[in-house]
């Protein structure tokens, strides 16, 4: 009964996220019924769906309801259709990263979280001023607080200033090159974001020698870091603009959340994690449908991506909550 509070969050978050997707459609050119602006659906996908999902995820181990206010905000920027709730809950992210360093100190997984969530409030603040700019930073924010994860992750693997101070460097790399649009460094940044992580991660070797919900998930991320690495040529060489977009926000960003989340969903609702192959499923339709919209089709394919990842929640949420 303790977790039931944080369902309503996980229905807003979903909410918006099917939001956004419906109008990420309709701005690929699918004729549909427009419910809202096009426009607000990268505000719903990353303020909304993605900033709700990773604050909440970052304060399950905290007591007390006062941690739950970002969120809150950020899902009433989203009804509301005002920023200033957008900026006040990333604030408030910050804060909640700003405690995780007060409480367990500083690392390099922790210090490149809390500097996502600055990219984070700078987006939002930005998002008054230029959308261009707002994604530059929210993509920053995306790829800084994933890669800091998997650092805290694989804590196994071992540390060494080396790789921590290349991982900083090419991060700032990609964050000062993206927002200044200097389109071949951003590209040669991802490229070597994803071969650092194809080096250091953990998930180099549990694809080979785990099965199970552990390969799933290194599936995944194997799978996210190629779409960085595919994404990279398309900035160096200035080709397919939805490529470079949403390289990194669908085919990395959400190649990592069908990664984490039978474990991230689980843990916020007080669930025992499940896990059935049939998973596999969806994320097979979901390359393809990448594959079809950015090289064939970017309406049709598109549609097979935001169906595919509907049929994801959907039969994860079935295994999550089904019966031993």
């Amino acid at each position: 009964m303790r977790f039931l509070y944080r369902v309503p969050f996980i229905l807003s978050a979903m909410a918006l996220m099917l939001l956004g997707l419906y109008l990420g459609l309709i701005k690929t050119g699918l004729t549909l019924f427009p419910v809202l602006d096009p426009s607000y659906h990268a505000p719903f996908m990353v303020m909304g769906f993605l900033g709700m999902v990773i604050s909440i995820e970052r304060v399950v181990t905290f007591k007390g309801y006062r941690w739950y206010v970002p969120p809150a905000l950020l899902f009433i920027g989203a009804i509301t259709l005002q920023p200033i709730f957008y900026v006040l809950g990333a604030a408030g992210t910050v804060y909640i990263y700003f405690e995780l360093l007060r409480r367990y100190g500083i690392n390099v997984a922790r210090g490149l979280m809390f500097a996502s969530s600055i990219f984070f409030l700078l987006g939002n603040i930005a998002y008054y001023f230029s959308l261009e700019k707002a994604i530059a930073l929210w993509s920053v924010y995306l790829v800084a607080v994933i890669v800091g994860e998997r650092i805290d992750l694989s804590v196994f693997m071992g540390r060494s200033r080396f790789k921590d101070i290349s991982i900083v460097a090419l991060l700032l790399l990609f964050a000062v090159s993206y927002f200044f649009w200097w389109k071949p460094v951003v590209g040669i940044s991802l490229l070597l974001i994803a071969l650092w992580s194809l080096k250091y991660d953990i998930v180099s070797r549990n694809v080979f020698v785990t099965t199970g919900l552990t390969r799933f998930m290194a599936v995944n991320l194997l799978l996210g870091y190629l779409w960085m690495i595919i994404t990279a040529p398309a900035w160096i060489f200035n080709w397919n603009y939805d490529l470079m977009l949403h390289g990194i926000l669908l085919g990395f960003v959400f190649s990592m959340i069908f990664a984490h989340a039978p474990i991230i969903f689980p843990t916020i609702l007080g669930r025992t994690r499940r896990y059935n192959p049939i998973l596999y499923i969806p994320v097979a339709l979901f390359h393809a449908g990448l594959i079809w919209r950015f090289f064939f089709d970017i309406r049709w394919g598109s549609l097979v991506v935001a169906l595919s990842i509907v049929m994801y929640f959907l039969l994860f949420q079935a295994t999550v909550f089904s019966r031993d």
